[in-house]
C-alpha cells in the first residue's frame, strides 16, 4: 500500500512515530524519541513517496538497489522502459534527497541507519536492514496485534512450509524478525525471469500447502454462519461510523447468497492465506525458489479463496463487482483458471462466488473495525463495491 493511500485512511505521520518509538526503544534497549513534525538537531527520516520508504541521508548501495528495484520492474510491459529509467534516477543518491521531504525526526539517532529503511504498511511497519540482513516487523499502534499472532502461528520459529521462517517474535506479540531474502517479489519481476513459471511454482506450492488442512463442510451451513458473522460486524461498523445507510440492502444479498451457496451441497475449507498476490510472492534467487510473504490474514476459508481473490483482483476493490460479474458470465478469471477444476460450470460459478463474496465482507467489515479507517473509505469499499455485487 502507497503512503499516499495510508494517509487517505488514517493519521500517517502520527501512528508512524509511535510505532517506530515504541519498536525502535525495544530494539535498542534504550528511549528512543521519534517526532512529528522533524525537529531540528535531530536524525532526519526523508520519505520519496513515489518509492513509499523512509531513510537518511548516505543510504548505502544496498539500499538505494532495493529502493530502485521496488519501483523499476513492472508486468505491464509498454511501462517497463519509462519505469526502469524513473526507479533508476529516483533511487540515486541526489535524488533520494533533493526529491524527498522531511518526514520525521529521531533522538538518539539510530546507529548504523544508512543500512535501514522504514517501509509502512497496511497494518504493519517494517525496517529492513541491510548491515545486518534481518527484519523486524511491527504492528502499528492501535492495531490489532492478532496479526502478528496469526503470522507466528503459521511460520513461528522452527515450522516449515512454503514460506520464510521468523527467526524471532516478541512474546507480546506485537513484533517479529525475519531474515532477509535476496530477491524480489512477482509484482517487480524483473523481465529476464520467467514471471509465468514462477506464478506457477507459487500456486502449486500454495495448493500442496492447503491441502494439509482441507475439511469438508455442509456448504449450505457454512454460508448461514458466514452470514451471520456479517450481521454481527455490521452491527458494530454502523455503531462505530454511526453510518446506519450503511447496512443498507446486505440483508437480501446475504440471503441471495446463501441460497447460491446452498447448490454446492458439501465444500471444502482450509487454512489459506488470505491476501495471495503478486507482491507477496517472493523468488529467492540464492535458492532459486519461490515463497509465499505475509500471512497475516491466514484463517480457514473456502478451499477456493485464495485462487479466487487473486483471478478477481479482489486485492484492488475498484471495478469488483464488475470483474465477478464478467466471471459469473463468462467463466473469464486471470491466471487461476487452470486450478478450478468446475470453473465452466455456471452453477458451480455462482455458489462458489457466494462463499467467496461472504468472506470477502466479513474480511471489509473486520478490517474496518480497527478503527482507522476515514468513512469515505469504509463508504468506498463497502456501500460502493460489496454492495453492487449481484445478489441472486
Amino acid at each position: 500500500m502507497r503512503t499516499e493511500e495510508l494517509r487517505w485512511r488514517e493519521d500517517f505521520e502520527t501512528i508512524l512515530a509511535a510505532t517506530l518509538e515504541r519498536g525502535w526503544s525495544s530494539w535498542l534497549g534504550k528511549p528512543v524519541r521519534v517526532s512529528f513534525p522533524p525537529r531540528r538537531g535531530e536524525q532526519i527520516w526523508r520519505e520519496q513517496p513515489l518509492l513509499s520508504a523512509l531513510y537518511t541521508r548516505g543510504v548505502s548501495k544496498a539500499v538505494r538497489r532495493y529502493l530502485a528495484d521496488s519501483f523499476r520492474y513492472t508486468a505491464v510491459t509498454w511501462r517497463a522502459p519509462a519505469q526502469w529509467l524513473l526507479g533508476t534516477a529516483l533511487a540515486s543518491g541526489p535524488a533520494l534527497q533533493l526529491r524527498a521531504k522531511a518526514t520525521l525526526s529521531v533522538s538518539p539517532a539510530i546507529p548504523g541507519s544508512g543500512e535501514q529503511i522504514v517501509i509502512p504498511g497496511n497494518q504493519r511497519v517494517r525496517i529492513v536492514d541491510f548491515g545486518r540482513s534481518r527484519c523486524r516487523v511491527m504492528i502499528k499502534e492501535g492495531f490489532d496485534p492478532r496479526a502478528i499472532a496469526t503470522e507466528a502461528g503459521v511460520r513461528g520459529p522452527g515450522r516449515s512450509g512454503p514460506f520464510n521462517p521468523l527467526s524471532a517474535v516478541d512474546p507480546e506479540g506485537r513484533w517479529f524478525e525475519e531474515p532477509l531474502i535476496s530477491g524480489f517479489n512477482l509484482a517487480r519481476c524483473p523481465p529476464w525471469h520467467n514471471r509465468r513459471a514462477l506464478m506457477a511454482s507459487a500456486f502449486g506450492k500454495l495448493l500442496a500447502w492447503t491441502a494439509t488442512s482441507m475439511e469438508e463442510v455442509d456448504a449450505e451451513a457454512y454460508a448461514t454462519s458466514q452470514a451471520e458473522r456479517v450481521r454481527e460486524l455490521l452491527v458494530r461498523v454502523v455503531e462505530f461510523y454511526d453510518e446506519p445507510s450503511h447496512a443498507d440492502g446486505v440483508e437480501s444479498r446475504l440471503v441471495g447468497w446463501i441460497d447460491r451457496a446452498a447448490a454446492l451441497g458439501r465444500a471444502r475449507t482450509c487454512i489459506g492465506h488470505g491476501d495471495f498476490q503478486a507482491a507477496n510472492l517472493m523468488f529467492d534467487t540464492r535458492r532459486g525458489e519461490v515463497i509465499i510473504a505475509d500471512w497475516e490474514y491466514s484463517a480457514r476459508r473456502y478451499e477456493h479463496a485464495d485462487l479466487l481473490r487473486w483471478g478477481l483482483g479482489a486485492g484492488s476493490p475498484p471495478g469488483l463487482a464488475e470483474r465477478v460479474e464478467r466471471f459469473l458470465q463468462t467463466a473469464e478469471l486471470s491466471d487461476v483458471g487452470e486450478h478450478l477444476p468446475r470453473r465452466t460450470d455456471r452453477a458451480w460459478r455462482d455458489a462458489a462466488s457466494a462463499l467467496f463474496l461472504l468472506e470477502e465482507l466479513i474480511r471489509v467489515l473486520e478490517e474496518s473495525l480497527t478503527g482507522r479507517y476515514h468513512t469515505a473509505v469504509l463508504w468506498s469499499r463497502l456501500h460502493g463495491e460489496v454492495q453492487k455485487m449481484p445478489p441472486r
